[in-house]
């Protein structure tokens, strides 16, 4: 019998409606709901394959136990944790919690519950150290938000905007910088009514296709641009003077710190015509309502924090702020709305702050513990070092920079469990193996759409929106399967742990003691995250479509009496960088580059791809893709014929750092002198015979020295100097 339900995909954190059908428990299709009033039917292929994935042969059942000799034994789940347990206590009673370290990836969105019970278990272990990839992809913008200062309302983003400005980034692969739902509807419609929409990328995407203005530079020059349209900005008396005038801090010594980047210099410097960017600054200025976002392109290169600083200035400078009175359309729905007031706050602590890695020396941050360093804290020498992990819906050696070092640390734990529904480059080295759930098999209600709003991102959909939904298939028969939070339950039951749940942004609701003996189920740990919240949990049970929830309205209130603060464009630190960033610029000037003959001079940069989700989907791939099951590096058909080479032909990628190996593909859509390639793909370098079924890690090639962010400890991930050195292999297809 076919049984079908509403849910929502959980394969990225777009969590598309979609309906299923379910024959006995077993996931046999996927597809968009066309009746939900914001996705209108839209679902991706990372969506539509997930019966694939639920039901591979491949897919973990039961728990894995490593053996002395490399080989994996399975056991129970209560088993694993009755030995990591054990474990974990006699790592503490020798060396302290702080021994203990935790990592969640991106797909925790699967499960709304595992990110705040396992914070709830480091929370009752007494260690501060966990850790998440917000300090590795695109950390600048929070640590931004706080060095400018806030304004105490949001900025107007998607309702009604009249401008664009989108950096480095492509929604049709990421869905990131439209609406989700349907982005590409939503983009057509904008533009038909008016829209203009600026697009600053080294290729020629879907979006830069679609343009009112596409410059495409090199990359690595994002700073230079963005300083050079702020400069027009000012010189010109564009923006909002009013409200810069009011509250607004540092214009003029930013001014004077912008002076120098004139759009003729830095037209020469990114390869692009001046009136293009003196072009896009007016655009940006005079067209009224609008929003800008810059994506992983500039958050993975060179001065990522200072990046995302200049496009809230330009931001603020063009008043792009809502007003009192003016309706949030973007208000969280299943937890509480925070108090929105037209007025600013001064800066407050970006970095630097609170827990201290001993390695390095680097502090918390806005974006959270840096985890670019995380391996030099397991590989420190004496009692201070990190001698467990528990990693948790991620893939540390395909997905964090300087693979090298990652496995050389990880290999140095004296525990390493990792929670994965697949036997991973991560798996492969864990003393344990943890098997979940799949997200269809659990209950699940849009806690990240809401968080998206919360944060100073371009996630999420254009209005209010929720949705629940009951877990709808069951795990295949026999197998042995938790959900994640359970594990860390599990634990904290086995080491006498109390853990304590809270209501998501609702500080007058008591947190709530989680019964250790009796445990809970799901359905009550999501009603205490929904406690509070703006629209109660039964109301949005009722809608199993998921919908639009604009009432309680909120509004945005007027300013508080007396207040004095200003959100400040000059931040000292940013001015310091961005006078370091000229000098580097004009340096870079004086000694030439580019590509050349021999394969040297190349810039390899990232590029999103949608059947995967960071390290997510990359093994097993999904069947009947369009595109390779690998990662090719793309290169402008100019570049290959200048070095010899044609389609399909397999190169070594080189670094300073190490190389991979890698399959060419001619892209016009490029620049010259780029080489393209995904993330996340590829294992550990005894794998690399296997790159045409599984792809090559280009986080081998970066060196987690090379810090381009020196706030977070975020090395360089995107424009980074490699050669093209031609392997003597038959072409691959």
């Amino acid at each position: 019998m076919v049984a079908t339900h509403t849910s929502t995909c959980r394969a990225c954190v777009n969590m598309c409606p979609t309906v299923v059908e379910v024959v006995d428990g077993r996931l046999v299709s996927v597809a968009g709901d066309r009746d939900n009033p914001v996705f209108r039917g839209y679902t991706c292929v990372k969506g539509r394959s997930q019966p694939y994935y639920h039901n591979h042969p491949d897919r973990l059942l039961t728990p894995r136990k490593r053996l002395p000799d490399g080989r994996y034994l399975p056991i129970s789940s209560e088993t694993a944790m009755d030995e990591i347990a054990e474990r974990l206590q006699a790592i503490v009673a020798d060396h302290g919690p702080r021994a203990v370290a935790s990592y969640f990836g991106s797909m925790i969105i699967t499960n709304p519950l595992t990110q705040p019970v396992q914070l709830a278990f480091m929370q009752a272990l007494g260690s501060p150290l966990t850790f998440h990839p917000g300090t590795l992809d695109k950390p600048g913008k929070p640590i931004a938000a706080a060095l400018l200062g806030a304004w105490q309302a949001p900025l107007q983003g998607y309702d009604r905007a009249d401008v664009a400005l989108l950096i480095g980034l492509n929604p049709a692969q990421s869905h990131y910088g439209v609406p989700c739902g349907a982005p590409s509807t939503w983009l057509g419609e904008r533009l038909r009514a008016g829209m203009q929409l600026i697009v600053i990328d080294p290729r020629e995407t879907e979006l830069a296709r679609r343009a009112t203005l596409h410059l495409q530079p090199m990359p690595g020059h994002d700073v230079a641009i963005l300083a050079a349209m702020i400069r027009v900005v000012l010189v010109e008396g564009l923006g909002d003077r009013e409200f810069v005038d009011r509250y607004v801090g540092g214009v003029e010594e930013l001014r004077a710190a912008v002076d120098p980047f004139t759009p003729a210099v830095v037209g020469r410097w990114a390869g692009i015509p001046a009136d293009r960017i003196v072009e896009a600054a007016r655009i940006f200025a005079t067209a009224g309502r609008g929003y800008a976002a810059a994506g992983v392109g500039p958050g993975f290169a060179d001065s990522s924090t200072l990046v995302e600083y200049l496009v809230l200035v330009l931001e603020t400078l063009c008043g792009h702020w809502l007003r009192a009175g003016e309706r949030v359309e973007r208000a969280p729905t299943l937890v509480a709305a925070p108090r929105y007031v037209a007025q600013p706050s001064g800066p407050r602590p970006a970095y630097g702050f609170g827990v201290r890695m001993r390695a390095t020396g680097l502090g918390a941050t806005a974006a959270g513990l840096p985890t670019g360093v995380l391996a030099d804290e397991m590989l420190l020498d004496g009692e201070d070092r990190v001698r467990a992990l528990i990693s948790c819906g991620g893939n540390p050696v395909s997905a964090w920079p300087d693979q090298q070092k990652v496995i050389e640390a990880l290999d140095r734990l004296d525990l390493l469990v990792q929670i994965d529904p697949w036997m991973s480059a991560t798996a492969r080295l864990a003393d344990y193996v943890l098997a979940p759930k799949m997200f269809y098999e659990v209950a699940s209600a849009t806690f990240p759409t809401d968080m998206m709003m919360l944060m100073p991102t371009w996630y999420g959909p254009e209005r209010s929106y929720a949705q629940y939904t009951p877990a709808v298939a069951e795990p295949p028969a026999g197998a042995d399967v938790i959900e994640e939070w359970e594990f860390f339950h599990g634990l904290a039951r086995r080491m006498g742990l109390q853990l304590h749940l809270s209501a998501m942004f609702a500080a007058e609701v008591e947190p709530w003691r989680i019964d250790l003996e009796h445990k809970p189920t799901s359905e009550e740990l999501i009603e205490v995250l929904a406690a509070g919240g703006r629209v109660p949990l039964d109301e949005v049970k009722r809608h199993p479509h998921g919908a639009v929830f604009p009432e309680p309205a909120v509004y945005v209130e007027e300013p508080d009496p007396g207040v004095t603060h200003r959100m400040q464009v000059a931040h000292q630190q940013m001015v310091r960088h961005l006078g370091e960033v000229w000098d580097r610029e004009v340096r870079a000037a004086a000694t030439g580059g580019g590509p050349r003959p021999d394969g040297s001079g190349f810039r390899l940069v990232h590029r999103r791809v949608q059947h995967t989700y960071n390290s997510t989907g990359v093994e097993p791939a999904p069947p009947a893709l369009r595109h390779p099951r690998f990662n090719p590096a793309h290169l402008h058909p100019e570049d290959l014929a200048m070095l010899g080479l044609r389609d399909g032909d397999e190169i070594v990628v080189r670094s300073a750092r190490a190389g991979i190996p890698a399959v060419v593909r001619a892209d016009p859509t490029l620049r010259r002198g780029l080489v393209g390639m995904a993330h996340g793909f590829g294992g550990a370098p005894e794998r690399d015979s296997e790159y045409p079924r599984m792809g090559a890690c280009t986080g081998r090639l970066l060196d987690a020295a090379d810090l381009a962010d020196p706030y977070v400890g975020m090395p360089r991930i995107g424009n980074v100097e490699v050669t093209i050195i031609r392997r003597k292999r038959p072409r691959v297809r």
